[in-house]
């Protein structure tokens, strides 16, 4: 451990284990021959070897531990089939890895094994692995393209954040769930196909995805979470199928190329900001099952030239449409005067704009805070 001025170590035959942060933080060293005898490399055992380009792992070893070659310089690394366990951060930070195979004998990719690998172009994830753990490929900035195979039931939270080359990714039928960020920051990626065995899109999933285009969402979706597609700037149509209750909070938001969206009769609540600055928004139809509009909803949509809002709506939140200038027509179909707030409609043409109100219900309009 720490031995700086180590350049290169031949280890015995006679060893058959490589305990934890043995060779950690020797920063000079280049190359270290590991013999067939060896099983398992344990946890940290590489750590920091910032200067070591290659490695043998033998075909005995089954264990890779946590940390393992974390921070090394090597540029490929063939992973022998006997291994059945790659630990979390087994190769992160591997600057310089571009390419890595999997066996099959691998079932689950742990969290943050290629973490930071920013060289790394390519990788084969065999069909045995059943689970991509959190951050395993994040900041894989060089990575541009992933097959992900159909045995994978799960993908972890940010793992694939930051994969700025990534253009397409192939999301199986086996997948139930993705957790938060899976693919934030994937500014390249064009379009993504979510399978029908997906219910939830968690909260940011595909965020900053500034160069998505289209996203086909299923009926089995039932809940699009906080910040879900938010600035996907070139996104103009998105489809929310008819089993959607809920879209979170700035779910959509900044995605400046949408130009229609359809709210189904399904949407129970529509998050503060989900909507913000859709500035190509043009019309907007908020289905009766709403009873609430948030705050800011629909702030800066200045394209939006008309909206309705149905009789279920009780309440407004403050600067719901605030900024909404292009706004023409507001059609509010409540008898009982649904409450505003604060700067509710601040900064749309009012002069221009024409609001319609059941009948018999005019004085009550004009006397309440519209």
């Amino acid at each position: 451990y720490d031995c700086r001025s180590l350049k290169s170590v031949i280890i015995p035959s006679s060893v058959t284990e490589i305990g934890e942060d043995a060779f950690s933080q020797c920063w000079h060293l280049t190359s270290v021959n590991i013999p067939s005898s060896v099983t398992k490399i344990r946890e940290y055992t590489f750590s920091g070897c910032s200067s070591l380009t290659s490695v043998n792992i033998p075909s005995n070893v089954t264990r890779i531990g946590d940390h393992a070659f974390m921070y090394c310089s090597f540029t490929s690394i063939k992973i022998p089939s006997s291994v059945t366990y790659i630990g979390a951060s087994a190769f992160s930070y591997c600057d310089s890895l571009k390419s890595v195979i999997i066996p099959s004998s691998v079932t689950v990719i742990e969290s943050g094994t290629f973490y930071g690998c920013s060289s790394l172009t390519s990788v084969n994830i065999p069909s045995s692995v059943t689970e991509i753990g959190e951050q395993t490929f994040r900041y894989c900035r060089s990575l541009t393209s992933v097959d992900i195979p159909s045995s994978v039931t799960e993908i972890g939270k940010y793992a694939f954040e930051g994969c700025w080359s990534l253009t397409s990714v192939n999301i199986p039928s086996s997948v139930i769930w993705f957790g938060t960020g899976a693919f934030r920051n994937c500014s390249s990626l064009i379009s993504v196909n979510i399978p029908s065995s997906v219910t939830k899109i968690e909260g940011v999933a595909f965020e900053d995805c500034s160069s998505l285009i289209s996203v086909n969402i299923p009926s089995s979706v039932t809940y699009i979470g906080d910040g879900a597609f938010s600035r996907c700037y070139s996104l103009a149509n998105v489809n929310i199928p008819s089993n959607v209750t809920y879209i979170g909070d700035g779910a959509f938001s900044l995605c400046e190329s949408l130009t229609n969206v359809n709210i189904p009769s399904s949407v129970t609540y529509i998050g503060a900001s989900a909507f913000w600055a859709c500035d190509s928004l043009k019309s907007v139809k908020i289905p009766s099952s709403v009873t609430t509009i948030e705050s800011s909803a629909f702030e800066y949509c200045r394209s939006l030239t008309s909206v309705n809002i149905p009789s279920s709506v009780t309440s407004i939140g403050g600067s719901a449409f605030r900024r909404c200038s292009g706004l023409r027509s507001i059609y509010v179909y409540a008898e009982a005067v649904p409450s505003i707030g604060v700067d509710s409609f601040d900064g749309c043409d009012l002069k221009n704009c024409t609001l319609y109100v059941p009948k018999r219900t005019y004085d009550a309009y004009w006397l309440s805070e519209w």
